[in-house]
């Protein structure tokens, strides 16, 4: 629930996941913004909840897909400030990384794998990002992410919440 941004009174008074699609009053024209890249109406809806993030259409996709697959990347980077929702599957098991390198959004792919996006998860038909999309860019981006371990992709955000949590438990020592 931390990772989504959700506090544990929040989640016991009104449980954010939705149960089906456009269960959310309002979440039918909040996607609507989102596909038509209106950033200041969905800036403005996300202040007045963020369970909107949590919506999914017919498909299951989230605003997260949507955005993803259409290439607003400013939209994108302000989902993820709000939630860490990289790797969520639609019906078809694609994640926004996924439809993100089908439709050859070279920028959104980059954001997703330097947010956590995994490019190991498959779709129904066990393909990769790297296999649906044609650009090659994306592609080679994919398969070094892909190789490279766990730790050496995350070590920077690891290394700060580390950072953090030492100043927190520590606040006189200086950690630099």
């Amino acid at each position: 629930m931390s990772s989504n941004g959700i506090k544990v009174r929040e989640f016991l008074d009104r449980n954010p996941f939705p149960q089906r699609p456009f269960e959310l009053k309002g979440s039918e024209e909040f996607f609507d913004y989102v596909k038509f890249n209106n950033y200041e109406m969905v800036s403005q809806a996300l202040d007045k909840s963020i369970a909107f993030l949590y919506q999914y259409d017919y498909f299951h996709q989230t605003a997260f897909h949507w955005a993803a697959k259409l290439g607003y990347e400013k939209m994108l980077e302000m989902f993820l400030t709000f939630s860490k929702r990289c790797n969520i599957y639609d019906k078809n098991m694609r994640t926004p990384l996924y439809l993100a390198a089908m439709n050859n959004q070279k920028r959104c792919v980059e954001l997703l794998l330097n947010k956590g996006g995994n490019p190991l998860l498959v779709d129904k038909k066990g393909r990769k990002p790297e296999d649906v999309t044609t650009n090659t860019d994306i592609r080679i981006l994919l398969q070094t992410t892909a190789e490279k371990p766990f730790s050496e992709i995350y070590k920077d955000e690891y290394k700060e919440k580390l950072r953090v949590k030492n100043k927190e438990n520590y606040p006189n020592v200086i950690i630099k």
